[in-house]
């Protein structure tokens, strides 16, 4: 199961790392671009070594090619929720922001969450962050994930409650 969770989840980022070039109306940070060439070079040289000379990553980094794609996952996922967050703050408004969109990505990182618990508490370890095989990779998936919903959701409908108003205002 990890294993599908890690080939998807390095999938979705690859996407969105992708989708960061697609758009030419905002031109992308230097530090995203960045970010992008050198974790796509990383997987192919990982996936070299351990395709061609048979050298698992984990021998000599410690960790996973699977594991490391899962990072690259969450990393491409706080850095996106970080942005929209500040875009949210510098427009003073959530416009384009679909808040039933949060709510389902929200839910998701709490199921995600609870199996984590369940599998901890299966394995006898009680609390998941007391379980030494948790997938830290997932764990910070959803609680980065969890977190910024939580705080887009806040801005939707505490902070910028009224982005219609604003809206016909600036246009």
């Amino acid at each position: 199961m990890d294993l599908v969770f890690a080939c998807g989840m390095f999938f979705f980022g690859a996407l969105g790392y992708t989708q960061t070039f697609m758009y030419p109306s905002d031109k992308p940070y230097l530090y995203t671009v960045t970010l992008s060439y050198l974790s796509i070079v990383m997987f192919c040289i990982f996936g070299c070594i351990e395709g061609y000379a048979g050298v698992p990553m984990k021998t000599y980094t410690g960790v996973s090619l699977m594991t490391y794609c899962a990072l690259m996952k969450a990393l491409s996922t706080s850095t996106k929720f970080a942005y929209q967050v500040f875009l949210n703050y510098r427009k003073k408004s959530t416009r384009g922001v679909v808040w039933q969109t949060m709510v389902v990505d929200l839910c998701a990182s709490i199921l995600g969450l609870v199996e984590l618990q369940i599998f901890s508490s299966q394995r006898g370890y009680g609390f998941l962050t007391n379980d030494p095989r948790l997938n830290f990779a997932k764990f910070l998936l959803t609680f980065f994930s969890g977190s910024f919903d939580i705080i887009i959701l806040i801005q939707i409908f505490c902070i910028y409650p009224d982005g219609k108003q604003r809206r016909k205002k600036y246009k």
